[in-house]
């Protein structure tokens, strides 16, 4: 994480097994703007875990907001989607064997 000069974080990364996002805050130079802000969202991550389950129950004991809870998919994985507090969607996943 990097905080400014105010000690508010900008930009975070999350490590999601080889991959990083990288995260950033609300910025009009870079034209970023929150789902929250704007009441959109354009767009939204997925991310492959092992345990989609064992992820929803660890995630949902925070109280974040379930979009909806792990279920089968005719796609082939078993998923479940929250908002962070900015109102992003991120959907985790694992494969259906």
């Amino acid at each position: 994480m990097e905080p400014g000069p105010d000690g508010i974080v900008f930009h975070a990364e999350v490590e999601a097994g080889d991959g990083v996002i990288w995260l950033h805050r609300v910025s009009p130079d870079f034209g970023l703007a929150s789902p929250r802000t704007l009441g959109v969202t354009t767009a939204g991550v997925s991310v492959l875990v092992d345990d989609v389950d064992a992820h929803h129950a660890r995630v949902a004991a925070t109280g974040a907001a379930i979009v909806y809870a792990p279920m089968d998919q005719p796609y082939g994985v078993r998923e479940y989607s929250v908002r962070d507090p900015e109102g992003g969607l991120w959907s985790f996943m694992t494969p259906l064997d």
